[in-house]
């Protein structure tokens, strides 16, 4: 029988298959610490796994893909091919008879929501509230509602379209509210009122619309000061087995110190807020210990927004001793030492993404980098040598870029190759709402028809300045900077799929040979491209370094190495308490059968008690499958088509 709870929270498809979605973590989190009981309903996994494999490439994290979801057509088609799956997900959701269901929308999956809440009215009736929120919202100003406002959603274009505004609105009234901004505060407030019986308007930060043009007051609130008052997500609500990549997300700050022409996210995260290192320790300690995860994703920003705390969290994870592996965007600064960057890589810092943009002064300059391009150099050189992958965005075409200007750039990247790792990002630049290079067009040089012009569905691309920057120009500095990484060794930032990550695989166990870099390679690989990898590293489990036997056990583990299981069996008898370790947590990601009694017989080991938490959620999942089958073919069998 199922339990019954006061708030489910929904992801729908899709949302990337690597790992849980931190906001529903955090919501959880909060709400479960203000004495509501929670569920998530992550359908997006749940879909990944039982869709057709034709059908997994649309989970990809492409804008290409992002653009897809929002062609009619193929929304219409997936939801009525899928249509039993959510009929079955929502009467799941409704069989726990929850007062509240909350939707995460976002970009890609903005508008497939409204066809799944859609349902989920149809279904649960007028009792149950229904409420959205997240990135997929903003509002414009509007002398039409009466109120000052119009709700607009990215991926549902609807300026200058009474027909498309029309139905968006329509839909948002089949909504009891809709959520905008940070949600933990609103979304609080709104159960407590439904538990109350008390009505919903006046709640800051919601937007309701009883119909099209049927507008309430909206009224404004701060977002949370102080971030020690959200409790970590502890991520109990979700089944981790299901993600394709053992590593949760996490979070080092909320907000950006930076003020970027070009960029929105200060619009939609208000002031820069930072976490203290003594919480961020608690949360990496709780995912490694009960978890079972030592492998983390900074959703962040900036995680080097302030200096300080980084520095002092680093000081805490190398007194802890923790074996952990973690990354993240970071901005360009004095303050980042060759002694900080040792640092952070001696707290188990495998990789940093830096926000270059361009390689001409006047270009940074106007984006509102506030740093110089030398000591842009200055921080790659230094991460680079402290052995932490290093990767940069460039952007192509910022207003008023010259042939000049991305000249300069070209050989900013020739220049500091030997410190780039690899362009993780880069784009033609595009035209968003609420940038300052949308909001002041006549200062940055976009042409003022071509601003009025844009619609909500993400940003603008075929827009030109009195440069000559048009469309067709950035185009053609797109391929030339792609013929040049060719030329460098680096990797193309367009591929996708199996050539990028055996170009990353390829160049880490190359240049990177440490046991964090061959797990951060390994996060890297589908089960399907081990075969050129097992044999060696089965290999490495003989080497004379611990660390070396250690790593080579993780990638196994990582990779889904089914023929290395003896091999892990073997490692179990390790002189080394590490390697043992590792060879345990490798068998339990694996899901061999022939593994269980070896991995049960471990767990009464006081001495692997830490990691009992991903080993217990992997033989789970073995369990399941094991007693369905009645000998290992058939159990090898039904894992070779979940694998598929």
């Amino acid at each position: 029988m199922t339990s019954s709870v006061d708030v489910a929270l929904v992801m729908v498809p899709p949302f990337i298959p690597d790992e849980p979605h931190l906001g529903l973590a955090l919501l959880a989190s909060y709400l479960r610490g203000n004495d509501f009981s929670v569920a998530v309903h992550d359908m997006s996994i749940k879909l990944f796994h039982s869709c057709e494999e034709d059908d997994r490439r649309l989970w990809d994290r492409s804008a290409a893909t992002a653009i897809e979801w929002q062609q009619r057509d193929l929304r219409e088609s997936f939801f009525k091919k899928y249509w039993n799956n959510f009929d079955a997900y929502i009467d799941e959701i409704l069989a726990s008879k929850p007062k509240v269901i909350g939707f995460c929308c976002h970009i890609t999956n903005s508008v497939l929501s409204m066809e799944v809440i859609n349902l989920t009215r149809a279904k649960a009736g007028p009792d149950i509230t229904l409420v959205a929120g997240g990135p997929a919202f903003f509002v414009n100003e509007s002398e039409t509602t009466g109120v000052g406002y119009e709700l607009c959603m990215y991926g549902h274009p609807t300026r200058g379209q009474a027909e498309l505004r029309h139905a968006l609105e329509t839909w948002i009234s089949k909504l009891d509210c809709l959520i905008l901004d940070e949600g933990e505060a609103p979304l609080l407030e709104v159960c407590q009122r439904v538990r109350d019986g008390e009505e919903l308007t006046g709640v800051a930060n919601m937007v309701r619309c009883s119909g099209p043009g049927e507008y309430e007051e909206l009224t404004r609130g701060p977002p949370i000061r102080d971030l020690s008052t959200i409790p970590y997500p502890t991520f109990e609500e979700f089944d981790l087995s299901l993600y394709t990549r053992p590593q949760v997300p996490v979070l080092f700050n909320r907000g950006c110190i930076k003020k970027c022409t070009c960029c929105v996210e200060r619009y939609r995260w208000g002031n820069f807020r930072a976490r203290k290192a003594e919480d961020i320790l608690a949360e990496l300690k709780h995912h490694v210990e009960v978890l079972g995860i030592s492998w983390f994703n900074a959703c962040d920003m900036l995680l080097n927004a302030n200096v300080r705390e980084l520095a002092k969290l680093c000081d805490l994870i190398v007194a802890e001793e923790m074996s952990i592996y973690w990354g993240g965007n970071v901005v360009v600064r004095k303050e980042m030492t060759p002694e900080l960057f040792g640092k952070m890589r001696a707290a188990g810092c495998g990789w940093l993404i830096f926000g270059i943009e361009s390689g001409a002064e006047r270009i940074v300059d106007l984006i509102g980098k506030n740093f110089t391009l030398t000591e842009g150099e200055q921080n790659l050189e230094a991460c680079h040598q402290a052995g932490i992958r290093t990767y940069i965005n460039i952007i192509i075409g910022f207003p008023g870029e010259t042939e000049e200007d991305f000249l300069e750039s070209m050989e900013y990247v020739r220049r500091n190759r030997e410190n780039i790792d690899w362009i993780i990002l880069m784009a033609m630049f595009e035209l968003f709402h609420h940038t300052e290079v949308v909001l002041n067009p006549e200062r940055y040089g976009p042409r003022c028809e071509d601003v009025a012009g844009l619609t909500e569905n993400f940003g603008l691309v075929d827009w030109s300045d009195e440069t000559g920057n048009t469309y067709e120009v950035r185009q053609y500095r797109f391929a030339r900077m792609q013929r040049l990484l060719a030329e460098l060794g680096l990797p193309d930032p367009t591929m996708q799929g199996d050539d990028l990550r055996l170009s990353q695989v390829r160049q880490e166990l190359t240049e990177h040979p440490a046991i964090h870099s061959m797990i951060g390679a390994a996060l890297e690989v589908e089960p399907k491209l081990d075969l050129p990898l097992t044999e060696a590293l089965e290999g490495n489990l003989a080497h004379d370094e611990e660390k070396t036997r250690a790593g080579a056990c993780r990638l196994l583990g990582m990779l889904g190495s089914r023929k290395a299981v003896p091999s892990l069996i073997e490692a179990l008898r390790d002189k080394s308490e590490w390697v043992r370790g590792e060879s345990a947590r490798a068998l339990g990601l694996i899901c061999d059968p022939t593994s269980l009694p070896h991995l049960e017989s471990i767990l009464t080991d006081e001495g692997y008690a830490v990691l009992s938490g991903d080993m217990q959620l992997s033989m789970a999942r073995m369990r399941r499958l094991y007693e369905a089958s009645r000998d290992v073919t058939e159990f090898e069998q039904q894992q070779d088509a979940e694998d598929q």
